[in-house]
């Protein structure tokens, strides 16, 4: 029924969907997105879920960089660990690599 009714909460399943697109106007979007991954990062440990944001807009996800879900263990920048905040999928994707398919519990 969620499909159906507008306005209606919906649950998503993260260990099925991985993960979320949200598309639309950014002033319209922005709120939702941010709503989303605060939730996710207050109920859940960095060591259970990674947050990564892909937008055309980085600036404006700069806020994320005080969350240790958006922080990459192991590859560093110049401020330190490497901020998971990309301006496209295929700066993700270059990135990321075939890390981002191998996860078994999602095949």
């Amino acid at each position: 029924e969620q499909r159906h009714v507008r306005g209606m909460p919906r649950v998503v399943w993260l260990e099925r969907n991985p993960g979320i697109s949200l598309v639309g106007e950014m002033d319209d979007v922005r709120g939702i997105a941010r709503s989303m991954v605060c939730q996710l990062a207050a109920f859940h440990s960095p060591a259970d879920l990674q947050i990564m944001i892909v937008t055309s807009a980085p600036a404006r996800w700069d806020w994320v960089k005080w969350l240790p879900h958006c922080q990459d263990p192991e590859a560093r920048d110049g401020c330190g660990e490497r901020r998971l905040v990309f301006s496209s999928p295929a700066d993700l994707e270059s990135f990321a690599g075939d890390d981002l398919l191998v996860h078994s519990e999602f095949a």
